[in-house]
């Protein structure tokens, strides 16, 4: 292997000295990130209470693929998580073993490669904190580690990624780089990106960190990665088995460096690399086939094609007619199911493609004009989703597809008549004590809070209910009267309005709705009963427990809310029954519900 330079700058490294003492960065060595067993105790303490995505300097030392597979609190095992592929599935009579980073913070083991870049830098004072800026290209993972790694190790960075690289992957940097710099195009527009580094490579107090030129990429990985890879088959083989081969796949290449210790501790064993056949780097230096997206129509085009170079020389231009596919606008469109439902509309549609689409609902407003009442966005082959809120009499409403360049379909006109539906009234509410149901009146909350109509925080006193933390009874359920009986058309549910609950904590994540039409089993039993919805409480950012995004945020404050198919039948009596909650068991605490429907039913 290669080596680092490792002269060191005095003046760099006393002022990095200072910084770290400041801050409280400790930074662990290679030999703790290979055998965990070296990190001090009164470190793994401190993790024991930490978050695996918390930005505190202590999870530098979970740079490792020795953790815990836990969201919060985790530590150290023997063996790297992994996942055996059976036979069956691949087809190859041999056992393949994939060893997983998921449990990096980050979740992607680019954060190891990010702090091999940069911590040489660092205790050698050739990076000074206090003067150089930490700069990240990249399509997203190699820039989220070291941005991550810059936070943590009290540096600026400057992080570099494609514009059309998700929304969650810049609300998430926005915490944590010092700046970000969005380069057109998207993940296969490599070209674009360093473009933008060579630009900033001019000012002296910029340093560049390319996983592409960094020794300390490679190096990481063959001191991390090796090590890792040979302890997960030293631990899993059995008697007789050999370690036939090891297959990288290839972004920067830091990877397969890996295989270098695994080839000097296994001789026999052959290696492989994979990479993407639309940018294949060894192969073709990245040249390959890419889409070009974002007409609107079927016509047919003349299209210029150029060459361009770093210094703006370009080659002779050549000519091509293209026609198009179908777009993804006009084949939803074609598909859109429109029905009556309750106090509205139900639309479903097909997205072969899985194209980002935005769906806009149209509708007049009290001064009979045409407004945009509903938007819906997804990338889903198939989605289906209520437009509600509306009087039973007839109404205009038309529908657009729209997608992320602009393109829009014709739009869809229809006039319907919603079905009846009214918000329940919650001050007929009453609590209803079966056996076996959950106490709901933990931490000073009661039922009765859940319909009083304050969506509110825990700070802010009469929260909701709360079944405490009695694990014996589980899954933890309450029942109430809702006081009258109603085809029930939709709920709303919300958390505790805090980031403590927002998709975490006791919130629930998995649970069922169910309603009784008459007077339930007096032993608790659930005769009688029907399952009216199972919910799942979604995270939109898909970030792990205790990190939110702003729109996480924003769906915290809008609730759950789901429909209640059409067929079921009235209800007077309502079950909560918890099936998970965020921290993994039945508690649940939430602060308001609410339910519409059609109270006209025969009683």
């Amino acid at each position: 292997m290669g080596k680092i330079d490792l002269s060191i700058n005095k003046v760099g490294l006393a002022h990095n000295i200072q910084k770290a003492k400041e801050n409280n960065v400790i930074i662990p060595t290679i030999a703790q990130m290979q055998n965990p067993d070296l990190i001090p105790e009164k470190i793994k303490a401190k993790l024991s209470h930490t978050g695996l995505w918390d930005v505190d300097p202590v999870n530098l030392f979970r740079i490792s693929w020795h953790n815990e597979a836990k969201e919060s609190g985790g530590l150290f095992q023997a063996v790297p998580n992994y996942v055996e592929i059976p036979s069956k599935l691949s087809g190859v009579p041999c056992r393949i073993v994939a060893m997983s980073g998921k449990w990096f913070p980050t979740g992607c083991h680019k954060v190891g490669a990010s702090f091999g870049c940069l911590a040489p830098r660092l205790v050698t004072g050739q990076f000074d904190a206090t003067y150089h800026h930490a700069v990240w290209p990249s399509t997203g993972n190699y820039c989220r580690g070291g941005a991550f790694n810059s936070k943590l190790l009290a540096c600026e960075s400057v992080a570099i990624l494609p514009q059309d690289m998700s929304k969650e992957r810049f609300d998430w940097l926005k915490s944590i780089a010092g700046q970000i710099i969005a380069t057109p195009g998207c993940e296969s527009n490599v070209k674009e990106i360093f473009d933008k580094t060579w630009e900033l490579k001019q000012d002296p107090t910029m340093m560049i960190f390319n996983q592409f030129a960094e020794m300390g990429n490679p190096l990481w990985h063959y001191n991390v990665t090796g090590y890792a890879l040979a302890d997960l088959f030293e631990a899993v083989k059995k008697p007789g088995q050999n370690f036939a081969g090891a297959c990288f796949t290839s972004g920067s290449a830091g990877t397969m460096s890996a295989g270098d210790l695994l080839k000097e501790r296994y001789p026999h064993l052959k290696l492989a690399v994979g990479e993407a056949l639309q940018c294949p780097t060894i192969l073709d230096n990245g040249f390959g086939g890419h889409r070009i997206e974002g007409i609107g129509d079927t016509d047919t085009y003349n299209v210029l094609l150029e060459a361009v170079d770093r210094s703006e020389n370009h080659s002779a231009p050549v000519y091509i007619d293209i026609t198009p596919d179908t777009p993804p606008v006009v084949q939803a469109f074609e598909s859109l199911d429109v029905t009556e439902d309750f106090g509205g509309i139900t639309v479903s549609f097909t997205n072969e493609t899985k194209a980002d689409l935005v769906l806009e609902v149209l509708t007049a407003n009290e001064e009979n004009v045409m407004t945009v009442v509903e938007t819906f966005y997804t990338a889903l082959p198939a989605a289906t989703f209520s437009v509600r809120g509306y009087e039973d009499v007839p109404r205009e409403f038309r529908i657009r597809v729209r997608d992320k360049y602009d393109n829009y379909s014709e739009t869809f006109v229809g006039t319907y008549t919603p079905v009846y539906e009214k918000l329940l009234d919650k001050s007929l509410f009453r609590e209803l004590i079966l056996p076996g149901d959950a106490d709901c009146n933990a931490w000073s909350c009661k039922m009765e809070y859940i319909w009083d109509g304050r969506i509110v925080a825990d700070s802010d006193g009469r929260t909701g209910c709360h079944t405490g933390s009695d694990g014996s009874r589980v899954p933890k359920y309450f029942t109430f009267d809702m006081g009258v009986k109603a085809k029930l058309s939709r709920f709303q549910l919300w958390q505790l309005q805090d980031d403590k609950h927002w998709y975490n904590d006791v919130s629930p994540r998995n649970y069922q709705i169910w309603g009784c039409a008459g007077t339930p089993p007096a032993d608790g039993s659930w005769d009688d009963w029907v399952l009216l919805a199972e919910v799942e409480n979604v995270k939109p950012s898909g970030y792990p427990v205790g990190v939110l995004s702003e729109d996480d945020r924003i769906a915290g404050r809008n609730g759950d809310s789901g429909n209640f198919s059409s067929d079921l039948p009235a209800v007077r009596y309502i079950r909560i029954r918890c099936l998970k909650n965020w921290s993994g068991n039945t508690n649940m605490t939430f602060t308001e519900i609410s339910f519409w429907g059609d109270d006209k039913v025969q009683q």
